[in-house]
């Protein structure tokens, strides 16, 4: 039964509203202090930004000056004028993982130092920035003037800066020192939308090198904002497919020119390796993945071309029998395993011909093992047959395996129980303490953005990383549990953690969940999960992790494989493939290219995330 206000009910308000009683009933406004969470309406000197995206900027390279050898002020390639949300810190301070000397300047310019905006204000200026490549920890002192604070959407700001290296270690190998080093900047800051919307920047100083003598360097740039944009903002895909179309048409074009010069048109070499062949399977994979038109004349004249090389070492081997799987790869299989309409990569059926010719590449690739441990124990490659491995040319090898077991090549479970051996023993001790860090596949990722629960789990786990390769103290220790072992580089790179992730996720494929293996995959996933930790606690997009620029295409190629197969959309809140992609569609120069041809194929295989995953069900 409804309920019907009485008289009364409807008569009080009106009569304690005319005895002035009714107004103290009221809430009163809120005096002194706004309410905590409450908006300042006082604007300042701080970024607004959202948690993901991506900051682009347009770079004019006004003047550049510089007797330095090139790599001490920047490696190349040049990271992309723009960063990442998470790179700035608290709305002020942008922070890079391991910046050139070149980028300092970026860095600075684009830090804010909070506060009111105030004509003729001045703010001191002090900090260190670590972990600079090349020339170690550096500190900054100076002044910053609010020059003109009347318009809030136009402050204009002017900075003086002097840097100078405080002489403490520098990642990489050599380190240089800086002196007599001037920061001078204008920039312009719109304090309502909370961006620095463009800086005129003049960067003079000496670098003394290692070997000995100063070098000096003299550059003008001006950045100019172009957007602060989403993740996936409108047009990225558009832009994304015409980077792979560029691509693809350069590649296309050293095939039918030779614009390529001798990266695998040529047939000689040493006698023990084959990688201008392998190259050429590079190109091949790379145009069968990305071209719209697998059946191109000139593609499958470069594919013929491929199958009447002599393959000799494990790289071309393993790339070989990736083209040709590619080759036989269903269309759209990705995106139906993604969203849950097959189980898993389904079996290719390759011609008789390619089949028989895959099958002698894999006897080849086989036998190109490390020989100082036991085949029946452990599996690693090296180039060729001997007393020698690396993770890289082991992850080709693994690679171009799990080519062949897709395409019926008859390939026996110890293979891949010895792979798996290899990467548990090869990962590096744990670094620091137990992070926590989730993996949400792209099924987990899209429930979240509709609102619905997920299932991606949070674990705790201490990182651990992967090295090039470890030498063995004595050979007696080849065959042992953890060897006594070191490392050829000081510590694990983010191209050979990527290369672990992607080696045990095959494994893991390959192996299955019988009752014999299921101690196996559980130490796999548990190792996978640490090395993901290690790229995440080392993450970084601009650099090859602990290697600074060195491989960086490769690396870029690297981690797509690792998080495409292992079915992995996010490391925990880093979307790896806008962020990487980002770099990618900044840094393409106009004929289409990255640079060299085996980086052309890293980028475009990236962009077009050309792995299929290999662990489902996630």
């Amino acid at each position: 039964m409804s309920h019907r206000p009485s008289l009364a009910g409807l008569l009080l308000p009106r009569l304690l509203v005319s005895m002035g009683l009714l107004v103290h009933m009221l809430p009163l406004p809120a005096q002194g202090r706004p309410a905590r969470g409450a908006r300042d309406p006082k604007p300042k000197l701080e970024w607004k930004l959202p948690r993901q995206g991506y900051v682009d900027y347009s770079a004019d390279a006004k003047y550049f000056s510089s007797s330095v050898e090139s790599t001490y002020l920047s490696d190349n390639p040049r990271p992309a004028t723009g960063f990442y949300p998470h790179e700035m810190k608290k709305g002020k301070t942008l922070v890079y993982r391991n910046p050139d000397a070149l980028e300092l300047m970026h860095i600075l310019a684009l830090s804010l130092e909070g506060g009111t905006p105030k004509t003729g204000k001045k703010t001191s200026v002090r900090r260190r920035i670590q972990n600079c490549q090349k020339i170690g920890e550096v500190q900054v002192e100076g002044i910053i003037t609010t020059n003109d604070a009347t318009d809030l959407t136009q402050v204009q700001e002017s900075g003086e800066l002097t840097l100078r290296t405080s002489g403490k270690g520098a990642p990489g190998e050599g380190v240089g020192r800086l002196s007599n080093t001037k920061l001078s900047f204008e920039r312009v800051v719109d304090t309502i939308a909370g961006r620095v919307i463009s800086f005129d920047a003049k960067y003079r100083g000496r670098l003394r090198l290692p070997r000995g003598g100063r070098e000096t360097f003299d550059i003008h740039e001006e950045w100019v904002l172009i957007a602060v944009r989403k993740p996936r903002y409108p047009g990225f895909q558009s832009e994304v497919d015409k980077a792979i179309k560029t691509g693809c048409e350069q590649l296309l074009d050293a095939i039918q020119n030779g614009t390529a010069g001798e990266d695998f048109t040529r047939r000689g070499g040493r006698a023990n390796r084959s990688y201008d062949a392998g190259t050429l399977a590079l190109v091949v994979l790379t145009l069968l993945k990305g071209n719209p038109v697998r059946d191109d004349p000139d593609i499958l004249a470069a594919l013929d071309d491929l199958r009447s090389r002599e393959l000799i070492d494990s790289y071309s081997l393993g790339v070989g029998l990736m083209a040709l799987e590619a080759l036989y790869t269903p269309a759209n299989e990705r995106q139906q395993i993604i969203d849950g309409l097959i189980p898993g990569p389904q079996p290719r059926h390759p011609s008789p011909e390619d089949k028989r010719l895959m099958t002698m590449w894999t006897k080849q690739l086989l036998a190109n093992r490390d020989t100082r441990v036991d085949r029946g124990y452990k599996l690693r490659f090296n180039y060729v047959s001997g007393p020698r491995y690396d993770n890289s040319v082991t992850q080709y090898a693994a690679l171009g395996l799990y080519s062949a077991a897709l395409c019926g090549v008859r390939l026996s479970p110890a293979t891949w129980v010895g792979l798996a051996r290899h990467y548990l023993d090869d990962a590096s001790e744990a670094e620091g303490r137990a992070i926590a860090l989730s993996l949400p596949s792209y099924r987990n990722v899209e429930k979240k953005q509709n609102g619905r629960r997920t299932t991606a789990a949070m674990k705790r786990v201490k990182p651990r990383g992967f090295y090039y390769t470890r030498r063995e103290a004595t050979a007696n220790n080849a065959n042992r549990r953890r060897p006594a072992f070191r490392p050829l580089w000081n510590r694990p790179t983010g191209s050979m953690t990527s290369a672990g992730i992607s080696g045990m996720s095959i494994c893991r494929a390959m192996l299955g969940n019988g009752r014999g293996n299921r101690k196996s995959q559980r130490d796999l996933e548990k190792t996978t999960r640490a090395a993901f930790a290690w790229l995440y606690k080392n993450y970084d997009v601009r650099n090859n992790p602990g290697r600074n620029r060195s491989q960086f295409y490769y690396y870029l190629y690297g981690l797509e494989r690792a998080c495409e197969l292992s079915g992995v959309a996010r490391i925990h809140d880093r979307d790896w493939y806008f962020e990487g992609t980002m770099q990618l569609l900044r840094t393409q120069k106009r004929n289409g290219s990255w640079g060299s041809t085996t980086d052309t194929c890293f980028a475009v295989l990236f962009l077009k995330k050309a792995v299929a995953p290999a662990i489902t069900g996630r």
